[in-house]
């Protein structure tokens, strides 16, 4: 089986899975399902396949590392505030060590240290903090416009998915 073969079949299996669980399903569980499955389809194109993707899946691995450690010195406000304190106080940089190893993503995807981020790198960081934010907002406002129209049962006994892409693009 080619890769592109084999990414068909798990995109197959994928649909087949998802489809039997219309209330929801855990990602975790629909992987290892697929997994079980092509392994015992084909066993040597499915290694194939994962050595194709190797790259990007460790990609995906390092931009998450990245997020969680944004995350972790993120935990609250006092807490920097706390660092910039100290470190202030003490003149040692040390307190402030887990902001400034936090990485951002800046222009052509580059992950930069805060601490060795320019002002364009900051701007361009923030620039994309912000069209993230603005896409959040307006998945917001559509899932609020859909609890509004809802109410009782669920989104599918209401609209169809031709109904749904008109909301989503009048949203625009």
């Amino acid at each position: 089986m080619t890769i592109d073969d084999m990414s068909a079949r798990i995109r197959e299996l994928i649909d087949q899975i998802t489809d039997q669980h219309p209330q929801g399903y855990v990602a975790t569980d629909v992987a290892a399902k697929v997994l079980v499955q092509v392994r015992g389809e084909d066993p040597e194109g499915f290694t194939q396949w994962l050595d194709a993707l190797a790259v990007d899946t460790l990609r995906t691995i390092v931009l998450r590392r990245g997020a969680v450690r944004r995350s972790s010195v993120r935990t609250s406000r006092s807490v920097f505030g706390s660092a910039v304190q100290n470190a202030e106080e003490t003149g040692n940089s040390h307190y402030l060590h887990s902001w400034l190893t936090t990485p951002f993503e800046c222009e052509n995807h580059v992950q930069k240290p805060l601490g060795r981020m320019d002002a364009g790198d900051l701007g361009d960081a923030a620039g994309r903090y912000r069209a993230r934010e603005r896409n959040n907002r307006l998945t917001a406002m559509f899932l609020e416009a859909l609890a509004k129209r809802v109410g009782a049962g669920m989104v599918e006994d209401h609209f169809t998915a031709e109904q749904l892409d008109t909301m989503w693009a009048s949203i625009f």
